[in-house]
């Protein structure tokens, strides 16, 4: 049985291309979730943005950035493997537990208080901040490692072909 059919390789780029994507997706999905949320409180609770906007920060810098980092170097040492190798097996269950967690805190919990509204913008608001700057770092690494390479690449081609 030819197991490259059935799990197809991807190269570094594309492993990291994926998991920024995916990274991005989730940030956006979330960030859409604390907007809704932000909008059922109304300006009575002004204070959520820059809270939440310090708190995300504060996260992707002490827990989202290390992770993406501890990724991006797996991927750099196993080089060319199956797509969905690029995450750690105890990342895809950290990430299928997060989203469990808040399927059950949005269907469970009492939506109708403003407390537990405001509870829900604050957490996601800084959820998704954290994924956003943590994609953020896989782009960066991308960038840096192979468009900017290339782009040195042709200009070095174009000075000595002059």
């Amino acid at each position: 049985m030819n197991t490259k059919k059935l799990f197809p390789q991807a190269g570094v780029r594309t492993q990291l291309l994926y998991c920024s994507i995916m990274w991005l997706i989730g940030a956006m999905m979330i960030l859409r979730l604390a907007m809704i949320y932000l909008a059922t409180v109304g300006s009575v609770v002004w204070w959520i943005p820059p809270v939440g906007l310090l708190l995300g920060l504060i996260k992707a810098y002490w827990l989202m950035i290390p992770a993406a980092a501890n990724s991006i170097k797996r991927i750099n040492e196993k080089g060319r493997d199956w797509i969905f190798n690029a995450l750690a097996p105890k990342s895809y269950i950290m990430i299928g537990g997060m989203m469990t967690a808040g399927i059950l805190l949005r269907t469970l919990g009492p939506n109708d208080q403003t407390g537990y509204q405001i509870f829900l913008a604050t957490a996601y608001l800084v959820i998704g901040i954290g994924l956003f700057m943590s994609a953020g770092v896989f782009l960066a690494v991308l960038r840096r490692k192979y468009i900017l390479a290339r782009q040195a690449e042709e200009e070095m081609e174009r000075a000595e072909a002059r």
